[in-house]
């Protein structure tokens, strides 16, 4: 099986990181697009938060 490390040194199929890699992108493109699309005031503020932390996950699971 092919594995690789991931930053907690588990093991994790690469089958398995490459959808969760897909899983957070399409969750950030979500996020940008409901930020993009409705008034502020409709938007939880821990929306912004969390589409920063996407954002580096993202950039950190990224191949280089």
């Amino acid at each position: 099986m092919d594995t690789t490390k991931d930053s907690a040194t588990r093991a994790v199929p690469v089958r398995a990181q490459e959808a969760l890699l897909a899983a957070a992108e399409e969750a950030l493109d979500m996020l940008d697009s409901r930020r993009a699309h409705h008034p502020p005031e409709m938007i939880d503020p821990r929306e912004g938060r969390v589409a920063k932390a996407l954002r580096a996950a993202v950039r950190a699971a990224r191949p280089s």
